[in-house]
């Protein structure tokens, strides 16, 4: 059996002088504690543990996330957030009234040149066997499949650079995805709001209606996409933590790389998110560009070092305003948390 070191939830409100997220909610984030907290702490809330990545030109040590347990709940610390600071709208504004984009064919939703014939194919049946055609279901609640053309994959990385590139020119401030993060950038903010909404509506929609109804699946009503890039000079690993989603995309875009598997140890809520794993919870999976893992945003997860190499993935949170809101004071044992559905049966 195994046991995973005890989560902090973490909510901070958006900022764009600070790592942030941009559609409401997206303040949300939950950091895990990777690392034993010192004695001196125990009392107080822990801070997250915040790995520092600098440019090297030796190979990368691998992290390997020490999974164990402690005497002392840490307990979540929430602030009130309920919309988009104005702050980051002017933020958002400004970049989109000035970037040039690479490619512009990215910015409208182009099915055939986006994703694979199967991919296509399954949407369009939208049915649960349609579905399972192109699903691997490696353990339970993680969807892999395969997604993303090479072509797309390539452009949405030319993009991503070429955004970076724009900013250090103009001195303007990336904002990061979320404070996890010191790299990476926020889709929406260069203009991608409009295709990732199609992204979400018509075609994860379909499948989380499906496969995860339970957490608010079939009522998505919004999204916070963003990439992110692991390797020499950018995030190496991230530590265990669960997602500010409903629904989880998670696709590996490229490059050449080594390591960065996702480590996942099963389905939590809030009431039972440091609570040890169980072996039949214990999954790693390796990443392939192209592929895309479809997973509950409650699903406990990292990453472990990109050891070599560079390693980009764009990811989708989708979230529900509406089943937030059915479910906000909620006291029932859900379902799909894997520790109240073994305390039922």
């Amino acid at each position: 059996m195994s046991a995973i070191k005890k989560i902090k939830i973490e909510y901070e409100e958006d900022n764009p002088n600070a790592s942030s997220s941009s559609n409401p909610g997206r303040g949300l984030m939950v950091s895990s504690m990777m690392h034993p907290p010192k004695q001196e702490d125990t009392k107080e809330d822990i801070k997250p543990h915040i790995p520092k990545h600098e440019d090297t030109k030796e190979d990368i040590k691998p992290h390997i996330p020490k999974q164990e347990d402690t005497k002392d709940d840490i307990k979540p610390h929430i602030e009130n957030l309920s919309c988009e600071s104005e702050r980051e709208q002017e933020y958002k504004q400004r970049v989109m009234s000035n970037y040039q984009p690479m490619h512009r064919e990215l910015y409208e939703m182009n099915p055939p040149t986006f994703f694979v014939p199967s991919f296509l194919s399954a949407i369009h049946d939208n049915t649960r066997e349609g579905f399972k055609r192109i699903i691997t279901e490696p353990s339970p609640g993680i969807l892999t499949f395969q997604m993303l053309k090479p072509e797309f994959c390539k452009m949405l990385m030319d993009e991503f650079k070429n955004f970076e590139k724009w900013a250090g020119e103009t001195g303007t401030r990336i904002m990061h995805p979320t404070t996890m993060y010191k790299y990476g950038a926020i889709l929406d903010h260069f203009g991608l709001e409009k295709m990732l909404g199609r992204l979400m509506e018509d075609f994860i929609l379909p499948m989380s209606t499906v496969f995860f109804p339970e957490v608010g699946g079939a009522m998505l009503d919004s999204h916070h996409g963003f990439i992110v890039e692991y390797g020499a000079g950018a995030d190496v690993y991230l530590d265990f933590h669960v997602d500010d989603s409903e629904v989880t995309l998670n696709v590996c875009l490229g490059e050449q790389f080594s390591g960065g598997e996702l480590f996942f140890r099963g389905v939590r809520c809030v009431k039972h998110v440091n609570v040890e794993s169980e072996l039949d919870e214990i999954f790693d999976y390796s990443q392939v560009p192209g592929r895309a893992v479809l997973h509950r945003g409650r699903h406990r997860h990292c990453a472990v070092s990109t050891t070599s190499g560079h390693r980009v993935n764009m990811l989708l949170w989708c979230k529900s305003s509406v089943f937030r809101e059915m479910t906000k004071d909620e006291q029932n044992s859900p379902s799909w948390c894997g520790i109240c559905r073994r305390e039922q049966n």
